[in-house]
């Protein structure tokens, strides 16, 4: 204890200003003059004695020198001049004894006030000193007990440590195994996609990417993890094609797997617009290839290939007469199934009971209704539009009678299927038929009167016999208008006739609407179009009573006129 307290004292001793030693003593010098200082004394005269401040200031810089080969002694020796004088030596030690005075009161000042913090910081020394004690003991009972398991429990450690590596080794493997069914994922994500199990596959490939995150600081599972997305980017785009195949065909199981699959992915309103942009490309692409291959089936352009790469309406002036009608059939017939696609699409869309309990699903939901009732209109326009620029690009006039009424069925045909889809009046399919029957009926009425003209001109005129009962809607040539005239003379107020009763045969079975549910596994309201039964059954065929072309009052007819009849209308056909 007594050293520490001297080393301490030492420590305080090395802080405080150095006290500059005089290095001589009175027994070397003796003063002649009575009442002088002496060397060893302790205080000087106080006569003229300057501030202490003054004095400390006055102390030359040398005498706080850290060399320890500094020699006082020699410092003032070397100051002394030639020739001594008692007076200036007086004076100088009377200086040098100020300034020692001064210097010891100051050391003294500072050690006191430094006192209580040197005996808490001496406290505190204890205390660590003890707590030393106390961490020195521990260490060695800690080694002492620690020998003593090493040589009693070493077979105990040797399975703890077995046990470890053990478990290390089966996570690794494990870790090993999941990386292998992670690479493993591309076989089984195409088994999956060869089934149509398309929402398992998004789950597959979801359960990867969230395992590939937790173990990616593998090197090997880092470059997974892109593979992995761009697996499901090509996912999603195969998604997309069996989607865009819903517009030709709907298959409503598949299309509930493809919406299980966007749903998983977040994507059911993305799908919806998707999907209503391959309906229009279905149409365009549909009418377009259609109108090329009447088009292009019998000339070339004038570089000799195929003109392909024309638009749509320059196709439609390609197309021969002979050719438009089985053009016009079938391009309602292609258009028919598209919109019959949309329409199993949004019944199937609209016959959904559960109503989701998730906000985002309700949502979702909502969203989808509002966008195929949105889609009605703009499917229809699309449809009308393909049909209206291939009617006003045909040139009609030149056909018979016969063809061109087979032309006016078909149209309205369509226009029956576009007001039970969606309400439609189809104003762009009546303003272009319209155009066309105006330029038609102008062009055959030319030709009638130049016909009448030359039977007047060349031919002789007798009276034919008839019954009592003849009506000249018993003529062949009226046969085709026989009931709509009938119905006209029963209304001669009415300023169209009354088809309400077309849509019903005489058993009462329906004949016209309900294309939908008709047509909806096969075949089109257009198939016998070009049948001899189908260009008789026009919008203007039955009336009121349901009688057809050939009513009762032909009973009279002769069969020699309606043998007649036949052979004309087989030469018609011819």
């Amino acid at each position: 204890m007594d050293e520490l307290k001297h080393k301490i004292l030492g420590l305080l001793n090395k802080q405080s200003p150095k006290i500059p030693s005089m290095g001589f003593s009175d027994a070397n010098y003796q003063f002649l003059q009575p009442g002088t200082l002496s060397i060893n004394s302790k205080t000087a005269t106080e006569v003229n004695r300057p501030a202490d401040q003054d004095i400390l200031e006055s102390i030359e810089k040398a005498y706080f020198s850290m060399c320890d080969d500094f020699d006082i002694c020699r410092f003032e020796l070397s100051k002394l001049p030639e020739y001594l004088d008692c007076d200036n030596i007086q004076r100088d030690f009377k200086k040098l004894k100020q300034q020692h005075q001064v210097v010891a009161n100051k050391v003294l000042q500072l050690i006191l006030e430094q006192t209580a913090n040197c005996e808490d910081e001496f406290l505190r020394i204890l205390e660590v000193r003890d707590k030393l004690v106390e961490t020195l003991a521990l260490c060695r009972s800690s080694r002492k007990e620690l020998n003593v398991a090493e040589h009693q429990f070493s077979s105990s450690l040797s399975i703890l440590a077995n046990y470890r590596k053990r478990k290390l080794v089966q996570n690794l493997l494990n870790n090993l195994n999941t990386i292998k069914t992670l690479h493993c994922t591309g076989q089984r994500l195409q088994e999956l996609l060869n089934e149509e199990n398309y929402a398992g596959a998004i789950e597959l490939l979801q359960e990867c990417q969230a395992a590939a995150n937790t173990y990616r600081h593998f090197t090997c599972v880092a470059s997974l993890t892109n593979k992995l997305q761009e697996t499901l980017q090509d996912t999603e785009e195969k998604i997309d094609k069996v989607l865009a195949q819903m517009c030709f065909y709907f298959d409503s199981i598949r299309y509930g797997k493809l919406q299980s699959a966007y749903k998983l992915l977040g994507k059911t309103q993305i799908a919806m617009d998707h999907l209503h942009m391959h309906y229009s490309s279905a149409i365009y692409n549909t009418a377009l290839n259609i109108v090329r291959v009447h088009a292009t089936s019998t000339e070339l352009n004038e570089t000799g290939d195929i003109g392909e790469r024309k638009p749509y309406d320059k196709l439609c002036l390609r197309i021969e007469e002979s050719m438009f009608i089985p053009c016009l059939v079938e391009l309602c017939k292609s258009l028919f199934k598209i919109v019959l696609s949309y329409y199993k699409l949004r019944k199937w869309h609209f016959n959904l009971e559960d109503t989701p309990d998730d906000l985002e699903d309700n949502f979702n939901m909502q969203y989808v209704k509002q966008k195929l009732e949105s889609g009605l209109m703009k499917m229809w326009h699309d449809v009308q539009s393909k049909v209206s620029i291939l009617l006003l690009n045909g040139n009609l006039a030149s056909y018979k009678f016969d063809q061109f009424v087979v032309i006016l069925g078909v149209v309205h045909r369509l226009m029956e299927v576009g007001e039970e889809f969606c309400s439609s009046k189809s104003d762009d399919l009546q303003e272009s038929i319209r155009k066309q029957t105006f330029n038609y009926f102008k062009n055959y009425h030319v030709q009638r009167l130049d016909e009448l003209r030359i039977f007047l001109e060349n031919e002789s005129w007798e009276l034919c016999p008839v019954k009592p009962t003849f009506d000249v809607l018993q003529l062949q040539e009226f046969k085709p208008l026989r009931s709509i005239l009938k119905n006209y003379k029963l209304k001669p107020h009415a300023t169209t006739p009354d088809c309400s009763s077309s849509n019903n045969s005489q058993d009462g079975s329906s004949i016209v609407g309900n294309y939908f549910l008709r047509y909806s596994e096969h075949g089109t309201p257009f198939d016998r179009c070009l049948d001899e039964s189908i260009v008789q059954e026009d919008i203007l065929v039955t009336g009121e009573d349901g009688s057809g072309y050939y009513s009762d009052d032909t009973d009279d007819e002769s069969e020699e006129l309606k043998q007649d009849f036949v052979d004309d209308y087989d030469n018609i056909q011819r």
